[in-house]
């Protein structure tokens, strides 16, 4: 049953409002907006109705105090004649909706259920860009969502190509900080004695050529979130650095020893192992367990192949916009192909194969020949020789069983047709031979 916590001064509306809708919603009334919030804090309620003139708390307050929490429960203030102004400025901070007294019941009703809905709509609704129905990715979703409502550093973790940096855009998307920058910088991709200047700045004069000073990316990042990405790479004594900004909050520009107050949201990533790097002396443990405060693991694409299609299609789409192509379809068969194979580059592999083939293939139907003819790096190879003999005999054997009846030989081996016919040509199988 869904929640409605009232929170109005006057006992007369909490006792009207609670015998009203008492028996269709669960009513939480309070008299106090402090007892209130704390309430709310802890998990309670998925609308609220308060009123504005509370002499404790107005309700513009508490909703900007659940702002900076984070907590997005639609409210909507109850305004007397005379406060018109200050419901409206609070729409402009986030209300849902204002109602002056004395107001209808079945206006009320009919803003709280539209209220629900905006509710359950965020509730579901997927990250930006991110693609997949699997367990693995709808785990990785709940995990960004949960993550996003507190503003603590956050470590994500993952082989390379599954989409580390967008799973950090997406917890800055959704979290109270996502009208301000999303600043983000690669570790590994910056020269060691350029990314000081990089994150702190640098005043003119610093050293030769900085002709004028310069913000460096905390600055820039002000107010919003930082994202430093294979930061497994930093050097060793720029790590200590970035430990005092994480403690302190503050920077110092190269060449200026004047402390700037940065209000900056910190995430981080990377595709090592950090513990073995603190083994060898190469992490500071003491940075390891200040970032690692939450920790997400982004799931390789091997681990939710059941995405694929859906990704495919996206990227086929995303492609045909860019290069003014059509679109084209990928067979059944090249589907289960790209199904099947083990994608040490991830989604990322999958991305570029996508778009040669949007290039390359002549085709408006891309068969399983053209997938087989770009999938021809070392680790597919590999693959498939590793493969290939227990493969080929199985299929000898499937056809002798079914008198070399295709159809149901394909059937048996859970393959279409196209794609048996594929394997027979590639291991010189036919019927005269056996």
């Amino acid at each position: 049953m869904k929640e409605i916590i009232v929170i109005d001064d006057e006992e007369k509306i909490l006792r009207i409002l609670s015998s009203t809708f008492g028996n269709e919603y669960k009513i939480a009334t309070f008299s106090s907006p402090t007892n209130a919030f704390k309430y709310i804090i802890e998990g309670h309620g998925d609308v609220i109705i308060s009123d504005i003139k509370m002499p404790e708390m107005s309700g513009t307050e508490l909703l900007k105090k659940l702002k900076k929490k984070n907590i997005r429960i639609p409210i909507i203030l109850i305004t007397a004649f005379g406060s018109l102004n200050e419901a409206t400025q609070a729409i402009k901070e986030g209300a849902f909706e204002y109602i002056e007294k004395p107001f209808s019941i079945t206006t009320l009703k009919s803003m709280i259920e539209k209220a629900l809905k905006l509710k359950d709509k965020a509730k579901h609704r997927l990250p930006i860009e991110m693609i997949g129905k699997s367990q693995p990715m709808k785990k990785l979703f709940e995990r960004i969502r949960k993550i996003a409502k507190v503003s603590t550093s956050v470590l994500i973790m993952g082989e390379t190509g599954t989409g580390k940096e967008l799973v950090a855009y997406n917890i800055h998307k959704y979290s109270p900080r996502a009208r301000e920058p999303f600043v983000a910088i690669n570790c590994s991709a910056i020269p060691s004695e350029l990314l000081e200047s990089e994150l702190f700045g640098f005043s003119k004069g610093a050293f030769t050529g900085a002709i004028k000073d310069k913000k460096g990316k905390f600055e820039m990042a002000h107010r919003g979130t930082l994202f430093l990405d294979e930061i497994g790479d930093m050097q060793y004594n720029l790590q200590s650095k970035l430990l005092r900004v994480l403690e302190n909050k503050t920077i110092e520009r190269l060449g200026d020893n004047k402390p700037r107050k940065v209000d900056v949201r910190m995430i981080f990533a990377t595709n090592k192992n950090l513990k073995k790097l603190i083994d060898k002396g190469l992490f500071r443990i003491d940075l390891y367990y200040r970032i690692n405060v939450f920790d997400i693991k982004t799931p390789p694409l091997r681990k939710h192949p059941e995405d694929i299609p859906d990704l495919v299609k996206y990227f086929v789409s995303l492609y045909s916009k860019e290069h003014n192509i059509a679109k084209k379809i990928f067979s059944k068969e090249a589907l289960e192909i790209l199904m099947k194979y083990s994608w040490p580059g991830n989604i990322r592999e999958l991305r570029n194969l996508v778009e040669r083939v949007m290039i390359i293939a002549d085709e408006d139907i891309v068969s399983i020949e053209t997938i087989f003819d770009l999938l021809d790096d070392i680790s597919f190879n590999k693959l498939t020789r590793e493969r290939e003999i227990s493969e080929k005999e199985l299929i000898i054997k499937v056809l002798n069983e079914t008198g070399w009846n295709q159809s149901k030989a394909a059937k048996i081996l859970g393959i279409g047709r196209f794609a048996l016919r594929y394997r027979m040509k590639k291991f010189g199988l036919y019927k005269k031979n056996f």
